[in-house]
């Protein structure tokens, strides 16, 4: 018909929209509930699914099932060690980072054979903000390391 109208049974050309965003997943893994609450509440408002698991073995279904960005782990874990979970991570190839959430002394060499998947750890007790700067830091993707009060930078 004519070069700008479309007759009735042509269809409308084909509109080009970006994809949605797909929410980031994350799996807050601790024993205590009030920790656990405070971690979620760190993702209220912000593009994330958030999940929550307060042993290892739920915290193991959970990430074969959903495949998290990210989790947050308490290594001191009523049932097994979180040391257990870096290894299944690490034997799986699940790409998942770990942002280890512990009371527990650590050092970096602790984390050594899990380059690639501890990106940082984050020592309780912490401020919120520590952890809020932590995942605006996660989320940029940048190599900038936040300016945080007292963690320890795994890398």
């Amino acid at each position: 018909m004519g070069l700008f109208r479309r007759s009735k049974g042509e269809d409308a050309a084909p509109t080009t929209t970006t994809p949605p965003k797909r929410a980031r997943k994350v799996l807050i893994v601790d024993d205590d509930m009030t920790i656990a609450e405070l971690n979620e509440s760190v993702f209220v408002g912000r593009d994330w699914t958030v999940k929550t698991a307060y042993n290892g073995l739920g915290a193991l279904a959970a990430i074969n099932l959903d495949k998290p960005d990210l989790v947050l782990l308490d290594l001191m874990l009523p049932d097994i060690p979180g040391e257990k979970i870096l290894e299944s991570l690490k034997r799986s190839r699940v790409p998942s980072k770990v942002m280890v959430v512990t009371g527990r002394y650590v050092t970096q060499r602790d984390f050594q054979p899990y380059e690639g998947i501890v990106v940082w750890v984050l020592r309780k007790p912490y401020p919120m903000s520590d952890l809020k700067g932590l995942i605006e830091w996660f989320e940029g993707g940048s190599e900038m390391k936040p300016k945080l009060s007292s963690i320890g930078d795994v890398d």
